[in-house]
């Protein structure tokens, strides 16, 4: 998880004990090599996809050769499967931003001041800055820019 390398594993490396116990079950299911892909998203979830097979080790030049599309992959899937496990934590921790405090972040992001935001939505500057706190105090950071970067980053935007 710490490098984005990818991993080959098979049944014949393992060392210890436990290792061994590991790869005859595996084995029991038809698995003796692999591929793992770790990878991360902007926010810092982090994944791993494994793709195994039976037979046949992977030469150095099948790695060469699938490097891209594993990688490819394994982003793809993680970025598919992040989206639905953060959506499911969000609803967890009630994560709701108003329309109102949606449009006033997507300003935010785009570099406008609150007076101008004000100016564009046809409201005070008290009522802009009134929506940037109460998305502040839900997204859990200091300021407006880290709100608009963190709804982003969420894909709340």
């Amino acid at each position: 998880m710490l490098s984005l390398q990818p991993l080959v594993w098979s049944s014949q490396s393992a060392n210890t004990q436990s290792q061994k116990d590991f790869w005859e079950e595996a084995r029991s299911y038809g698995l003796n090599v692999g591929w793992a892909q770790s990878s991360r998203d902007f926010i810092g979830t982090r994944g791993m996809l494994t793709l195994a097979r039976s037979a046949d080790q992977l030469s150095e030049k099948e790695q060469k050769a699938q490097y891209t599309n594993m990688y490819w992959l394994s982003q793809t899937v993680h970025s598919s499967i992040a989206k639905i496990v953060n959506d499911a934590e969000f609803a967890q921790f009630n994560l709701y931003l108003t329309n109102r405090e949606k449009e006033v972040l997507r300003w935010t992001a785009e570099g406008k001041t609150s007076a101008e935001i004000a100016q564009i939505l046809g409201v005070t500057e008290r009522t802009v800055n009134f929506h940037l706190g109460n998305s502040m105090q839900k997204l859990n950071v200091n300021n407006k820019i880290s709100a608009a970067i963190r709804a982003v980053m969420l894909g709340i935007l």
